[in-house]
């Protein structure tokens, strides 16, 4: 099932907080790899759905 425009723009909120949040408590930055790619995965679905403009 497709994510909605708004759920992948609140899904990416949510992971660029928990990465403020790792960030923060000085987490090394090998355990931030599998976030930072789900940010990069709902970055692109922004692209392509062309509502990156709007956030």
């Amino acid at each position: 099932m497709a994510l909605t425009q708004m759920q992948i723009i609140q899904s990416l909120g949510e992971a660029m907080n928990w990465l403020e949040r790792e960030i923060s408590w000085a987490d090394k930055s090998a355990e931030l790899r599998h976030l930072m790619g789900r940010i990069g995965v709902y970055t692109s679905q922004c692209i392509r759905m062309g509502i990156w403009r709007s956030i």
